[in-house]
C-alpha cells in the first residue's frame, strides 16, 4: 500500500513538472547530439576514405557518402530527434496550461459579473457598494496582518498610506497622487506605444520601487491597451477605509488582461 502511494506521488510530481523535465531532456539531448557528432566524425572520415578506395573514386556521391558513414551518426541523430521532440512537447504543454488558466479566469470573471449584477439587483447600488467596501477592507486587513509592513504602520511615510494591490494581494506604500499619475501614465503609454499595449509590471514600477513591489512572473504577459479590436485601459477602482483607528488604508482593484489571448484575468 505504501509503495502504491509513493508511486502515485512520483507520477503526480512528474506530471506537474513535465514541462521542466522535457526542457531538461531537450537541453541534454542537444549537448549529447553535439558530443556524439564530434566523436563520430573521425570514424566517419575513415569510412569515407575506405569507401573511396573500394569504389576507386576521388569523390563520393551523397548516397555513397551516407552508405559509408551514416551508421556512425546514428547516436547523434537519435539525440537530436529526442531533443527536438522534447522541446516541442514542453512548449506545447506550457502553452496548453497557459490557455487553460486564461480560460478558467475568463469563466471566473463571467460568474463574478453575474453575481455582482444579481447583488445590485437585489440590494440596490448603495447597499451593494457598502457590502463591496466592507469585503475589500476585510481582505486588506488579512493581507496587512501577514505583511512585513505591519510593523511600520506607526512610522511616517511622507504622506503615503498602506495600499493593497488586489490583483497580487500585496501591500505597499502609496498615495492618491501617485495612483492617479500611474493610471494616466499607463494609459498614455498604451496609446503611444507601437503595439498599443503596456504591461502589468510597467504599472507596478510606476506605483512603487521594484524593491518594494517587485514584478510578477506573468506580469509581462498581462496588462492593458489593445486587446483584439478594443482598447482596454487601466481604470483603478479605489476603496478607502481604515486598517485600524488612525491608520488609513487604500485598496486598488482593476481589470487586467492577458495580452496574448485577449481574455480578462480578474
Amino acid at each position: 500500500m505504501k509503495m502504491k502511494k509513493v508511486a502515485q506521488m512520483v507520477v503526480k510530481k512528474a506530471r506537474d513538472n513535465l514541462p521542466g523535465i522535457l526542457t531538461a531532456v531537450s537541453v541534454v539531448g542537444t549537448w549529447s547530439a553535439m558530443i556524439f557528432g564530434i566523436k563520430a566524425t573521425p570514424k566517419a572520415m575513415e569510412h569515407i576514405e575506405e569507401k573511396k578506395k573500394e569504389l576507386k573514386k576521388d569523390k563520393l556521391t551523397i548516397v555513397e557518402t551516407v552508405q559509408a558513414c551514416g551508421k556512425d551518426y546514428i547516436p547523434a541523430v537519435g539525440s537530436a530527434v529526442v531533443a527536438t521532440a522534447s522541446g516541442i512537447a514542453s512548449a506545447k504543454i506550457s502553452m496548453d496550461r497557459t490557455a487553460a488558466v486564461a480560460g478558467l479566469c475568463a469563466a471566473t470573471q463571467e460568474a463574478l459579473s453575474t453575481y455582482q449584477n444579481k447583488v445590485v439587483e437585489t440590494l440596490g447600488e448603495t447597499k451593494e457598494q457598502k457590502l463591496y467596501d466592507s469585503a475589500q477592507m476585510d481582505r486588506a486587513k488579512k493581507i496587512i496582518d501577514n505583511s512585513p509592513l505591519k510593523d511600520q504602520l506607526d512610522i511616517s511615510h511622507d504622506g503615503k498610506y498602506i495600499t493593497i494591490d488586489a490583483f497580487s494581494g500585496r501591500a505597499f506604500w502609496c498615495n492618491i497622487d501617485t495612483i492617479n499619475n500611474t493610471q494616466a501614465a499607463v494609459n498614455k503609454t498604451a496609446w503611444d506605444s507601437w503595439d498599443n499595449q503596456t504591461t502589468l509590471n510597467d504599472m507596478y514600477t510606476l506605483l512603487d520601487d521594484p524593491v518594494n513591489l517587485p514584478p510578477l512572473e506573468m506580469g509581462n504577459h498581462l496588462g492593458f491597451g489593445r486587446v483584439g479590436s478594443n482598447m482596454e485601459l487601466l481604470d483603478f477602482k479605489v476603496t478607502h477605509g481604515w486598517y485600524r483607528e488612525g491608520i488609513p488604508c487604500i485598496v486598488l482593484n482593476y481589470q487586467v488582461w492577458d495580452l496574448y489571448s485577449g481574455k480578462p484575468m480578474t
